[in-house]
């Protein structure tokens, strides 16, 4: 072998270990970092140094989608190409069809490709000349494209990618494919932990919109229990002492489950709290409360809801329902009565609507109760609902009282449904009526 061949081996050996040497490190680097904005930067970096590249793109698949979403770019035009760059699955592109094929790609000329599409050198003003573009797989599953645009020679002209350059880059994707999934993974499991804190502080916040202490002398017992069927949910119930004479016991049920509707319920208990301080009169409040939702209605979402007002002083209980299920009362005899008004809308759906109240005598061991919808929808297997018969004769035959009542009302419902029966949110309060004099 001539010297001059000699030397050439030499240099083209020298050429390799540092190509290797210069990819193997890009590795360390890239998986040095689980922050996914970061660890994207750096692949794209290091493929358009380790390739000689004058320009690099990563494209990941959207799991909602499946389209190709450019997170990061680099190069002349990269800032503008990450703004403009999102392909969808179907259309004709060579991104797509290397996500589609899962087999990388090499074109000399970008521009006698069919599937190349020169909207975005127009708009970004970047000339695409050639292109190496492969899958990017991690645990034999596609989570994107790498591709690397204009391989520059050591006088920096543009020429074509070659199958050497493919091998080398695809060494490069498969070490850049894990950094990513890491990163990514972790991404998931941040926010996922970000979010059950977030949820644990909204359940705690929403608990403290509730009262603690609930009234239990030897006049009246009120007992409350409130289950979401997430972590937080649109029921809610409210009890003031207005004064020693008249309590108020509110519960309203906003459909929908989970944080907005959580927020949506307690902005409608906060107003409930302001007005209860200026009136007195159920129907007033609630066309009042009414007014005020009304005010900020969203759409598809609606508030049933349900006053009583104990006056222990004159013996009566005054009731308003918006749209809400009928309360109950049980006599000290066993009886059960449904107390309903005239219909009354659920809130917010229009201004100035009637509610019009009704007014009941209290006597001594009366049980007043009052729910939401999830116990009467709860389903068994064959799909029958548990329904109001079912909850009027839990109400004449349960002897216990306040809260283990309460308890075996929740055990009979859960005993009732289907294991696999997704719940709406339970919410009872029961009101227990002892001797009213004072």
């Amino acid at each position: 072998m001539e010297p001059a061949d000699r030397d050439t081996r030499v240099v083209d050996l020298e050429a390799k270990i540092g190509l290797l040497q210069a990819i193997i490190g890009a590795g360390t680097i890239i998986n040095s970092t689980l922050d996914l904005g970061t660890v994207l930067e750096q692949v794209m970096t290091s493929a358009k140094e380790v390739m000689s590249a004058e320009a690099s793109t990563v494209l990941l698949v959207e799991e909602e989608t499946g389209d190709l979403v450019c997170l990061t770019a680099t190069g002349p035009a990269g800032d503008r190409f990450k703004e403009l760059f999102r392909i969808e699955r179907d259309t004709n592109s060579i991104a797509t069809w290397v996500a589609a094929k899962e087999k990388p790609l090499l074109i000399d000329d970008a521009y006698t490709d069919d599937r190349f599409c020169p909207d975005y050198d127009r708009q970004t003003g970047f000339r695409t000349q050639s292109i190496m573009c492969l899958p990017l797989k991690a645990r034999g599953k596609l989570i994107g494209i790498a591709q690397v645009i204009n391989k520059h020679d050591h006088e920096g002209n543009v020429i074509p990618f070659d199958e050497e350059d493919r091998e080398h880059f695809e060494a490069f994707c498969n070490q850049a494919a894990v950094g990513i999934e890491n990163a990514r993974l972790y991404h998931q499991v941040l926010r996922r932990s970000v979010m059950e804190r977030d949820l644990e502080v909204a359940a705690q916040i929403q608990q403290s919109f509730m009262p603690v202490n609930l009234p239990q002398n030897e006049r009246i017992s009120v007992h409350a229990r409130c289950v979401a069927a997430m972590d937080i949910g649109g029921d809610m119930y409210d009890v003031f002492e207005i004064d020693d004479d008249n309590i108020l016991v509110a519960l309203g049920d906003v459909s929908g489950k989970g944080a907005s509707a959580a927020l949506y319920m307690a902005s409608v208990m906060s107003d409930l709290r302001g007005l209860a301080l200026r009136e007195r009169d159920p129907s007033t409040i609630m066309s009042k409360l009414n007014n005020l939702v009304q005010g900020r209605f969203i759409r598809g979402r609606f508030i049933t809801f349900v006053l009583m007002l104990f006056d222990l002083k004159h013996g009566t209980m005054e009731l308003a329902n918006a749209g809400h299920p009928p309360a109950m009362r049980t006599r000290s005899d066993g009886t059960v009565d449904l107390i309903s008004t005239d219909a009354g809308i659920p809130l917010g759906f229009y201004a100035d609507a009637p509610y019009p109240s009704r007014k009941e005598e209290l006597r001594a061991g009366d049980r007043f109760f009052v729910y939401t919808d999830g116990f009467i929808e709860a389903p068994d297997k064959r799909g029958d609902l548990y329904g109001i018969d079912r909850l009027e004769k839990f109400m004449s035959t349960e002897e216990a009282r306040g809260e283990e009542w309460i308890n075996r009302l929740y055990d009979r419902v859960h005993s009732f449904a289907a294991p696999d029966a997704s719940l709406d949110d339970l919410t009872a309060v029961i009101c227990e009526i002892g001797g009213l004099t004072p």
